[in-house]
């Protein structure tokens, strides 16, 4: 059949997608000094009023088994805050929360040129652990143990994560818990429909519920290729592989292979798409691409 023939990673990125969109939107939101400041208020119950010292300390560049930690900062000097997103459950998050804890305090320690090997204990900030959960999955619990998840409680090494479902009135961790409802209920309504109008509509009902508005306000167009860009491409992909194919099989397999490759390239470069997305599609070489975007602009298609 020719679906078939379609890459695997192509139909693996439309079900990546619809999991990372609302994780994207948690790292974009926090990246912002604003929203961490409303999130430690949400967390601690303090008001940010007094002007806490907010040092963000997110592990960017550490992937761990495919995960990356959401947003991680220290608050006055005492306090170290690490907060997961997760739509998708997993008992595991408290031994990858356990991973970047420790990866964290490096970090932390690293910045202020401070040795584990210093003859007097170290001041360390407290830990503060959280999972904002939204996921539809009913847990039943309010906080993981690392030792009572892995050793029935009988361990040396514990390590606490609270789960949060919402929060309270409309403080950030509610407005971040709703916008991931309100995705799942326009996604739900549209089904396999899914494209500009779908993210805007997810945007509209979320400002008329005073949602994320001046984030959404100031980020619309990001957060809708957020929402959009990988689905759009894997359909749009779905259909011409199937088209490249089909005219490819006359040409002989290597030849059709080849055909595909630089239609596919062709298409995408007509489209002004990406390049990293056109050679993740593609499979051919930038090198190539660029000879193939030449032919195209002296043949006035461009």
């Amino acid at each position: 059949m020719i679906e078939e023939q379609i890459p695997r990673k192509i139909a693996e990125t439309g079900l990546k997608m619809k999991r990372k969109v609302k994780d994207s939107v948690f790292t974009k939101l926090f990246a912002e000094q604003g929203y961490v400041t409303e999130l430690y208020e949400a967390l601690s119950g303090k008001s940010a009023k007094k002007n806490p010292e907010i040092e963000v300390i997110t592990l960017e560049t550490v992937l761990m088994n495919g995960y990356y930690n959401d947003l991680g900062f220290v608050a006055d000097d005492r306090f170290m805050y690490l907060v997961e997103a997760q739509s998708d459950w997993s008992p595991n998050i408290v031994l990858r929360v356990l991973f970047y804890y420790v990866r964290t305090c490096e970090e932390y320690l690293s910045r202020r040129k401070i040795s584990v090997h210093e003859s007097k204990v170290i001041n360390l900030p407290k830990p503060e652990l959280y999972i904002i959960y939204t996921g539809s999955e009913h847990l039943g619990i309010e906080q993981l143990s690392f030792a009572e998840t892995y050793f029935s409680g009988n361990s040396p090494i514990d390590l606490r994560v609270k789960i949060i479902r919402d929060g309270h009135g409309n403080d950030i961790i509610h407005q971040y818990v709703r916008f991931t409802q309100i995705c799942a209920e326009v996604r739900q309504e549209y089904g396999a429909s899914w494209g500009v109008n779908q993210a805007k509509e997810i945007i509209q009902r979320c400002k008329q519920e005073n949602i994320l508005v001046r984030f959404l306000e100031q980020r619309e167009k990001e957060v809708i290729g957020m929402m959009t860009t990988d689905v759009e491409y894997v359909n749009w992909m779905n259909s011409k592989w199937k088209e490249n194919y089909q005219q490819g099989m006359e040409q002989g397999r290597e030849q059709g292979i080849q055909l595909k490759q630089e239609r596919v390239a062709k298409e995408m470069l007509a489209d002004h798409m990406p390049m990293e997305l056109i050679m993740k599609y593609s499979e051919l070489s930038e090198e190539r691409i660029l000879e193939l975007k030449k032919d195209l602009e002296q043949a006035g298609e461009l």
